[in-house]
């Protein structure tokens, strides 16, 4: 007997339609003098794999092939265009930093990290969710995958819910999850290494030349966002948290001594991570990017001796977003062979306000607004190189145009706009209403701090 056929739904196979339909009428648009034959392929190309990932129409690691085969097939780049994100830091870092998070997940580094900052709360509702910020930037410099993060720091928060019985929809719960988001995808901004979409932005200008370094990045865009966190998570206790909540030093305290002495392996994870965070601190003396500091001291995590990654370790590394972060990369080195990033500025520039508040304002409106149609992932890699230019275009520093795109990316407003927010919204513990309430406060909040703090700042840096 024969297999049996695979049923698929309806909705399945209309958006199949739907995204081989969009990408054909992009084929068939007539040509001109700028929407060549070339730009025609990329957009079309793009577009499919964008929706494939959209509608999840497949697993991620075809549209992530698709983009660097299709350009490289369809005649769009030369090869050495096309294929030149993996001689890029980029995939190589996340690669690294995906074989470090693994490590200290295995060794329970990462909980005792989480647990021994909630633990200095002493139990207190408000200073506990402070210290779930700080864990959260914490693990964040090692952990690039915001994803990774919001799963362990929500399980966290539901292993809390459970023990201080606070019931799903109530407001310790809903503050609990938020100020989880928080700390996990927010506070990847802290960093340069926290997270997907800001190694995509800093690769694209290290790429074209503007020196970022990790010392330079926190010291620039680190400590404002760092601050803005805070205020956010302020603002969710001000929101939803209850006047009066049950004390929980007595579970943190369980949990964190249920994790035992701390053992040999987990020393020497610690002193794996000082070593890598004094190389990242000590980038101007030997001149190595932080992807080759991370892939090199993921190579001695598997020494004889160190043993602290094995085969089970490489297991666990999500191999796919290495490859969708390539072809993310792609898609930048791509555009900029094409020159698309300058037809989109001069398309634009005539609407720009002259002065240097509005010109922060359209550079976040971009970001705000772009997040309803494409993932953080995606917007860093298409609009990136376009805000370099805008800036150069304006006679400015590039860095600051780009570090107020970085926080805008990270501005929502339904869970659905970012796969964080809907993985938190997923745990069934906030409701819909609460969360679009919190992250259009949010984004509101962002705007304003990008005027009255961010651009003094920048000036005071001078990258303004």
């Amino acid at each position: 007997m024969g297999e049996a056929t695979k049923k698929y739904s309806a909705s399945f196979l209309k958006k199949w339609i739907i995204s081989i339909a969009v990408t054909a009428v992009l084929f068939l648009l007539p040509e001109t003098e700028f929407f060549t034959y070339e730009v025609k392929g990329f957009l079309a190309i793009t577009t499919l794999a964008m929706l494939m990932m959209a509608m999840e129409l497949a697993h991620n690691i075809v549209p992530a092939l698709l983009l660097q085969i299709g350009y490289y097939l369809l005649k769009v780049a030369p090869m050495e265009t096309v294929f030149s994100a993996w001689q890029n830091q980029i995939p190589w870092l996340v690669l690294g930093s995906f074989i470090i998070a693994a490590i200290m997940e295995q060794t329970g580094l990462s909980k005792r990290i989480a647990y021994y900052c909630m633990l200095k709360a002493k139990g207190r509702f408000s200073a506990l969710m402070f210290a779930s910020l700080i864990a959260g930037v914490l693990i964040s410099a090692f952990v690039s995958s915001a994803l990774a993060r919001t799963t362990m720091l929500c399980a966290l928060m539901v292993s809390l819910c459970q023990a201080m019985d606070y019931k799903p929809f109530s407001k310790e719960a809903i503050c609990a999850f938020l100020v989880a988001y928080v700390a996990s995808c927010d506070a990847g901004l802290v960093f340069m290494t926290g997270g997907n979409a800001t190694l995509v932005c800093v690769g694209v200008l290290q790429q074209l030349g503007y020196e970022v370094t990790f010392l330079s990045y926190f010291l620039q865009n680190g400590i404002p966002n760092l601050l803005l966190d805070a205020i956010c998570v302020f603002v969710a206790l001000k929101m939803f948290a209850p006047k009066e909540a049950k004390s929980s030093e007595a579970y943190i305290k369980e949990q964190y001594l249920a994790l035992g002495p701390i053992s040999r392996n987990e020393k020497k994870a610690i002193l794996l991570l000082l070593i890598t965070v004094i190389l990242l601190l000590t980038q101007n003396l030997h001149k190595f990017a932080p992807g080759w500091v991370f892939i090199f001291m993921s190579w001695v995590a598997f020494l004889p001796g160190v043993d602290l990654a094995d085969k089970q370790t490489v297991s666990s590394v999500n191999f796919t977003m290495v490859f969708l972060i390539a072809a993310t990369v792609t898609i930048g080195n791509v555009s900029s062979y094409l020159n698309i990033g300058n037809a989109i500025i001069n398309a634009i520039i005539p609407y720009i306000p002259s002065n240097l508040i509005g010109i922060n304002i359209m550079v976040m409106l971009i970001g705000i607004l772009g997040n309803m149609a494409m993932t953080p992932l995606a917007l860093a890699s298409a609009f990136t190189e376009p805000m370099i230019q805008l800036a150069l275009n304006l006679g400015l520093s590039p860095y600051g145009i780009v570090y107020v795109f970085i926080t805008s990316c990270c501005q929502l407003f339904f869970p659905y706009e970012i796969t964080n927010a809907l993985l938190m919204f997923s745990f069934g513990m906030i409701s819909m209403k609460d969360t679009i309430k919190f992250f259009t406060v949010k984004t509101i909040i962002s705007l304003i701090f990008v005027v009255i703090v961010v651009i003094p700042y920048f000036k005071l840096l001078g990258i303004y």
